[in-house]
């Protein structure tokens, strides 16, 4: 993601960055673009995850930080189209004005990889059940944790959640299977360090 003029971005693999906005826009899709479409087709449950922080794609900058902003996150503001929506969630990596890292053993970003474990029962309940807010929670919990004990305790990533929605927190949004639940709670038990536990 990136933004310019005011305006925020998403930016597929072939888009083209450059000081050329109109070629901007043509390869890149308009965040507000992207909210309209999904609002467009009535759906009763979204969840929007966002992990596009990181380093500014612009070659000129270099390692500069690509920071979470304003503009982004109003862009998927979806007060004014949830009607009849049970629930519309957007998941950011990070929070506003906060750059999202990679962890660079994974290949990937630390929000991502936790989002992967919490999904596949990091996060679950004692039913198995992944539900919104339990995720939330997980990877806010997981993410600063990681984060800081990898890069150092001023390194901040705090992910940041946008929930609308009645009872949004209950949404069951994944079902892992028992053994992965009971396997994550006795990784500790077998001499692998365990991910920081969501419910501490």
């Amino acid at each position: 993601g990136i933004e310019r003029s005011k305006e925020a971005y998403l930016l597929p693999l072939d888009a083209q960055i450059s000081g050329d906005l109109a070629l901007l826009e043509d390869t890149a899709i308009k965040v507000e673009r992207m909210r309209n479409l999904i609002a467009e087709t009535g759906v009763q449950q979204v969840v929007l995850i966002i992990d596009a922080c990181r380093n500014d794609p612009t070659a000129s900058r270099g390692d500069a930080d690509n920071k979470l902003t304003e503009t982004t996150v109003n862009g998927f503001d979806f007060k004014a189209h949830n009607q009849g929506i049970t629930s519309f969630v957007t998941l950011y990596a990070t929070k506003i004005g906060e750059r999202a890292y990679e962890y660079k053993a994974k290949k990937q970003g630390y929000f991502s990889l936790a989002l992967v474990e919490g999904l596949a029962g990091g996060a679950a309940n004692a039913q198995g059940e992944v539900t919104l807010g339990g995720l939330i929670s997980y990877l806010q919990k997981v993410v600063p944790k990681r984060t800081q004990l990898e890069l150092g305790s001023s390194k901040q990533q705090q992910p940041y959640a946008q929930v609308e929605g009645y009872r949004a927190d209950e949404l069951v949004i994944a079902v892992a299977p028992v053994r992965a639940v009971a396997a994550d709670s006795m990784a500790g038990k077998r001499g692998r360090a365990p991910l920081p536990d969501a419910t501490d």
